[in-house]
């Protein structure tokens, strides 16, 4: 079910990712699982069995997202590594919402008002 690798991440430009971030090879599957379920969510894509058949448009994105996930949990983070964090994650939500195949599973993205044709005066 992965949309990245670990090695793909580093190649992205995050080679420092596995110290900064605190990933090894045994908690990255997890985070990986979580970031693919977002952008999962976000766009209504089907994860894809192999890493091979993910849609590239998908893979910053997951790294965005993966960052997000452990420097908001990361007790050492500092504000400026928390608010650097928020904007990738703020980020990779607008480059999944152009790829978006169906209403957004999160809150905001569940309801929608449509145009309102008959107005009624009292």
């Amino acid at each position: 079910m992965p949309l990245i690798t670990l090695a793909e991440i580093k190649a992205l430009g995050f080679p420092n990712i596995e110290t900064q971030c605190d990933i090894n090879s045994t908690n990255f599957t997890g985070l990986e699982q979580e970031a693919a379920q977002i952008v999962a969510d976000e766009t209504g894509i089907t994860i894809p069995d192999s890493v091979n058949n993910a849609p590239s448009w998908s893979k910053l994105p997951a790294t965005w997202i993966i960052y997000y996930i452990t420097i908001t949990r990361k007790n050492s983070s500092t504000a400026e590594d928390k608010n650097m964090a928020r904007q990738f994650y703020n980020d990779a939500l607008a480059r999944l919402a152009k790829h978006k195949t169906k209403p957004s599973a999160s809150p905001a993205g569940l309801y929608s008002a449509g145009d309102i044709t008959e107005k009624y005066i009292w």
